[in-house]
């Protein structure tokens, strides 16, 4: 692994760690340990950058906790042996909160892509789910994906079958990670809903679905129709636009 090789002849010798112990004998410990955890931070984001970007399929956190236990950590024990316990520790809980939240942000950023692939990016949703658990990546995860609607598919250059492709997959993704009855999928999906309430077809594509599912992926389960139905909060307009459909035939 080239970035092993590199992270060994550079950061991983004897200089670094004569650095830090020089440090401490001038009463610098806590410049050290800065130092120490900044370079650290850095090469993480970079793993998280190159093993994790675009690959949705399997759950990369097991390939990231690899590299921080075995790499990173073993490179601190290394850099601070002659520094406290606590000192060291409190380092690796520092490097860890950072591997969370560059993954975090990573699959946030990346989240619109990853409802477009679901199911196959189950591995995806599953890190996202273990990241918020560990950084606070709610507020951030609401803004982002709304503005990604707002500006990758509330427009009318956007089909109205796939916007509802899109609302049914982005309701089975944040099932995943909404711990508050739903108030989250609720909050980044209203403004879904409401645009799909204006698209003068979007009932007729529904109701067309409902008769022939075989025409549409949204009746993979039987959770799409009530999340259809959630759109305007009744199915009468459905019943009323499926017996339109009857008498025009």
């Amino acid at each position: 692994d080239v970035f092993r090789q590199r992270w060994d002849s550079c950061l991983a010798g004897e200089e670094f760690g004569l650095f830090c112990e020089s440090m401490a004998l001038l009463g610098l410990e806590t410049l050290a340990v800065d130092t120490v955890t900044t370079v650290v931070m850095r090469a993480v984001k970079r793993v998280v950058d190159r093993e994790c970007r675009g690959k949705f399929s399997r759950t990369r956190l097991p390939v990231l906790q690899a590299w921080r236990d075995t790499i990173a950590n073993a490179w601190v024990d290394t850099v601070l042996s002659a520094y406290a316990d606590d000192a060291r520790e409190n380092t690796k809980k520092r490097i860890d909160f950072c591997m969370y939240n560059a993954l975090a942000n990573l699959r946030i950023s990346e989240l619109f892509n990853i409802i477009v692939d679901y199911p196959d990016s189950h591995g995806a949703v599953i890190d996202l789910v273990n990241c918020m658990e560990r950084t606070r990546s709610k507020a951030k995860l609401v803004s982002s994906l709304a503005e990604a609607f707002r500006s990758r598919l509330l427009h009318p250059a956007a089909s109205t079958d796939d916007i509802i492709t899109q609302y049914v997959l982005a309701t089975k993704v944040l099932a995943h990670m909404d711990s508050g009855n739903g108030r989250m999928t609720r909050e980044i999906l209203q403004p879904v809903r409401e645009y799909l309430r204006i698209r003068n077809d979007t009932v007729r594509r529904i109701v067309a679905a409902i008769i022939d599912p075989s025409r549409s992926e949204w009746f993979t389960d039987n959770t799409a129709l009530p999340t259809l139905v959630s759109i305007y909060g009744s199915a009468d307009v459905f019943v009323n636009a499926y017996r339109n459909l009857l008498g025009e035939k």
